[in-house]
């Protein structure tokens, strides 16, 4: 059995994106006791069915500099020795840095620090830049959650392709469970019309939201009804340039600001919507569009990185540029029921392809392969 130091401090208290992901592997991971022993390193506070039977809490967070760099470079690899820990897993980016002799398993999640630099805050896309290039350097195996992420950093980094294992994110069986006595209470808790148009992410220019309101504005122009459009999501770099234009009088009226909703909420919200848009111009995979997908939401998409290769043919993929294109998709997708229903089959479909135990599954796989590797490695030495 391998004895792995899982990095869970990732998990907080509003999960997105690298948490949801974190907290997911993880619970699938720890039911698992037959091939792996997780010891739970973390630091906000986690329910009990996340801390497994080795928990150690820290106080140091995942992202904190320099305190967060010396526990992870010193206090971590001690940690390793006194428990007796074969691999240490980061699932997000950070590896150790100066102790090369450990066995490491890094996810990699993107590199829009390196391909989409502008619309990254820049002292974090500078320190996020040294931690990846760390983990290339330092990780026994890398692994990415799609394939267009894999051969990125193939290609940047001239990584071994051996090295570099693509394994897709999966989708939770509550976002299958659409419940419309729920979904009714929610749409009165916040305030919401019965029929809408959702986005869901991050409220920063990589989600390319400012195309998103140009392209809006167009529709509401073309459209005989216009449908409101619905924004959830926290805000991030630059929000407030996106808030600004969201204020203009062409959109004022039509677009609403949910800000960070609870992921219950989240999956009733995605069932009630009409359809959801998300033209992002880069995604190291997607995970909303294919949540949205598993609720039976029709899911229009940009055509760019991971989101072909998550949706399949079960979205509508448009050229995330064209504004033109977006609003004629979106009258399109709004104005015809028929379409939408053939679009929520194929979403349901395409995301019964992809669940977490498959991903955790897959996982010990790589850290079987890293303990293989590093064993080699030491061997030839």
């Amino acid at each position: 059995m391998i004895q792995v130091l899982f990095d869970a401090r990732f998990i907080t208290p509003e999960r997105t994106g690298v948490g949801r992901v974190t907290e997911n592997l993880l619970l699938h991971l720890l039911g698992n006791t037959q091939e792996v022993s997780l010891h739970v390193m973390y630091h906000d506070s986690l329910p009990n069915d996340l801390l497994g039977l080795h928990p150690v809490r820290v106080d140091t967070p995942f992202d904190s500099h320099p305190r967060g760099d010396l526990h992870r470079n010193i206090a971590i690899p001690r940690m390793m020795h006194e428990r007796g820990i074969d691999l240490f897993f980061s699932p997000a980016f950070y590896s150790i840095q100066m102790r090369r002799g450990i066995p490491q398993v890094v996810l990699i999640h993107d590199l829009a620090v390196y391909d989409e630099a502008e619309t990254v805050n820049p002292v974090f896309r500078l320190y996020l830049r040294n931690m990846i290039g760390s983990s290339v350097r330092n990780a026994t195996v890398l692994t990415t959650p799609s394939e267009f992420i894999r051969q990125r950093i193939i290609d940047r980094f001239h990584v071994p392709d051996d090295r570099v294992r693509a394994i897709h994110l999966g989708v939770d069986p509550s976002f299958c469970r659409y419940d419309d006595r729920r979904a009714e209470q929610l749409r009165r808790q916040y305030c919401l019309p019965s029929r809408f148009i959702l986005n869901v992410a991050t409220i920063e220019p990589r989600k390319n939201l400012m195309s998103l309101l140009d392209a809006y504005s167009i529709y509401k122009l073309r459209a005989a009804d216009p449908l409101p459009l619905i924004l959830i999501g926290k805000p991030g770099y630059r929000s407030e340039e996106i808030r600004s234009r969201a204020e203009d009088a062409d959109l004022s009226t039509h677009v609403r600001f949910l800000g960070y909703i609870p992921e219950p909420d989240l999956v009733q919200l995605m069932g009630l919507a009409v359809c959801m848009v998300f033209p992002s111009v880069y995604e190291g995979f997607g995970l909303p569009v294919l949540e949205a997908m598993a609720t039976g939401c029709p899911v229009i998409a940009s055509n760019r990185s991971a989101l072909p290769e998550v949706t399949g043919e079960a979205a509508k993929l448009v050229d995330p540029d064209d504004c033109l294109a977006l609003s004629h998709m979106i009258e399109t997708v709004t104005g015809h029921a028929e379409l939408r229903r053939r679009m929520s089959i194929a979403g349901k479909m395409r995301a019964e392809q992809f669940s977490w135990e498959k991903m955790a599954q897959q996982y010990l796989d790589v850290f079987d392969a890293a303990m293989r590797i590093h064993r080699n490695t030491r061997m030839s030495e």
